[in-house]
């Protein structure tokens, strides 16, 4: 599998910029093809830079399910992700980290890279 486009890597971590993708779907993909690459690379920590958002819509409770349904069947516990979005964009109640973990992948959402990257180091 080739290296996605905005993808670099770290001696601890990949991190991905998410930039051009016009839709929500299209950035499902992006981030689930990185899974992909993180994982068949043995590189255990993603992070992933969302907060260029414009023009996106907000993601409903179902697209939050699919897309954490596609990033579990490619994770399967190996890869942990760190998503950083606009508040906006992050449901209160997280409920998109509960589907992630049911779906076996360690995720967790935040609104700052720093806070995220910290969480995401920590991560075994």
């Amino acid at each position: 599998m080739d290296k996605p486009e905005h993808l670099e890597i770290t001696e601890d971590y990949a991190r991905i910029q998410l930039e051009s993708e016009p839709s929500l779907e299209e950035r499902t993909a992006v981030v689930a093809q990185a899974i992909a690459f993180c994982r068949e690379q043995k590189i255990r920590r993603l992070l992933v830079n969302g907060l260029q958002t414009a023009g996106i819509d907000i993601p409903s409770v179902v697209d939050r399910y699919w897309a954490m349904q596609e990033w579990g069947e490619l994770s399967e516990w190996v890869v942990s992700v760190a998503v950083v979005m606009p508040q906006e964009y992050i449901d209160p109640e997280k409920v998109g980290v509960l589907f992630a973990e049911n779906a076996r992948c360690k995720t967790n959402a935040f609104t700052s890279e720093p806070e995220a990257l910290e969480w995401l180091l920590a991560q075994n």
